[in-house]
């Protein structure tokens, strides 16, 4: 066996190891633990955010304050871009029926916004 083969045949066997070590997490059905009724959020300061999928993205506001934000039609493609913005009509206020997440170049309005129960997403083993 040549140096090639043999970098190939340990990095493989490395990335296997790799995949196998880390067990795939279980999906967060995060409609379950939302509220039923959008709410309007005051004084935004959203520390991070996880995008879901291609309309949904949950922003974290503390470790106690968690949301689940729906847009209208398809808006997060990458998930790589670092920061959201909002479009606020209320200056303090985002609403869903006013504003929008700007997210690479995209203005994607606010369908809803629904508060998360993380004491429950917690005690159901979703959250450490």
């Amino acid at each position: 066996m040549n140096n090639l083969t043999k970098l190939l045949v340990i990095t493989g066997a490395l990335l296997l190891g790799a995949c196998a070590s880390h067990p795939e997490q279980k999906k967060v059905p995060w409609e379950n633990y939302a509220a039923k009724k959008s709410v309007d959020v005051f004084n935004p300061d959203f520390s991070n955010f996880r995008i879901i999928s291609n309309n949904q993205v949950v922003i974290w506001e503390s470790p106690r304050n968690a949301y689940l934000v729906s847009v209208l039609g398809p808006c997060f493609f990458d998930d790589t871009a670092p920061v959201l913005g909002f479009t606020t009509k209320m200056g303090d206020m985002v609403s869903a029926a006013t504003d929008s997440i700007l997210y690479l170049h995209q203005r994607c309005p606010i369908q809803r916004i629904q508060k998360l129960d993380l004491k429950k997403l917690k005690t159901d083993g979703y959250l450490k």
